[in-house]
């Protein structure tokens, strides 16, 4: 009776971990494509820079850099934020690796040699995909280590932390700055940095999500159509500016 009682357990716990896994996949999926966007935009951003730099004739430091760059800012500092939000009703790259850390057995060495040789039909070594998983486990051991993703929790939060207090309290908040100590103000360095830090944890645990495969360039291969647009003036010679008032809020009638 015992027996069958323990039997009963484990197979509980196995379909539990395996639907745990499941929604973990499907967590991290919804993260590819705001990381991917966060490296669209600066690739991007990158490419209007490049065309400043290399036309003399365009006064640096004017009010149109100056908006874009704020638009630039405010959309990445935003989207770090988001892939890297505490809130437990979020889906993001920090709480799937908070995930990861808390439930690792979810995670399964087995599993991850089954998908690569049923991609493979079973022609790979052995060895070789011992090796993949190993990324995140210690050698030989069935299931992922937590111990190996906090080292890349705390990795990223040493990068993102500053960059989300400052979001925090200048853009999805205005902090009382008459009670409580600004916020130190983000460099350009610094948003890099971040950036740079979500997407390397993509790429990284995409190879667990997608055991075998590896995620390459994540900034996408953009149609150089879109810079057409700065190949003419937006300005017609006979355009006038619109009325003030068309920009104030719509009054509904009483």
């Amino acid at each position: 009776m015992a027996g069958t009682h323990r039997h009963l357990m484990a197979s509980f716990s196995r379909v539990r971990a395996e639907d745990d896994w499941q929604r973990w996949c499907a967590r991290f999926d919804q993260t590819e494509k705001g990381v991917l966007r966060l490296f669209h935009d600066r690739g991007i951003w990158r490419t209007i820079l490049a065309m400043l730099d290399d036309n003399p004739e365009v006064h640096r430091g004017s009010f149109g850099e100056h908006w874009l760059g704020w638009c630039y800012t405010t959309t990445q500092l935003i989207a770090v934020r988001r892939e890297c939000d505490d809130d437990d009703n979020s889906a993001g790259i920090l709480r799937s690796l908070k995930a990861l850390a808390s439930t690792p057995r979810m995670a399964t060495r087995s599993w991850y040699i089954q998908q690569i040789n049923q991609r493979e039909h079973g022609d790979l070594d052995p060895g070789q995909s011992d090796a993949g998983f190993n990324m995140f486990a210690a050698a030989s051991a069935p299931f992922i280590s937590a111990a190996l993703v906090q080292q890349d929790i705390d990795s990223l939060s040493a990068v993102i932390t500053k960059v989300n207090t400052f979001t925090t309290k200048n853009l999805a908040h205005r902090d009382d700055i008459t009670s409580r100590v600004p916020a130190p103000a983000v460099t350009w360095g610094e948003l890099d940095s971040a950036i740079d830090a979500v997407g390397n944890i993509q790429k990284k645990y995409y190879r667990l999500r997608h055991p075998g495969e590896s995620l390459g360039a994540l900034t996408p291969l953009i149609s150089p159509g879109w810079i057409q647009m700065f190949g003419a003036a937006w300005m017609r010679p006979e355009f006038t500016m619109p009325d003030d008032l068309s920009f104030e809020p719509h009054t509904c009638p009483d």
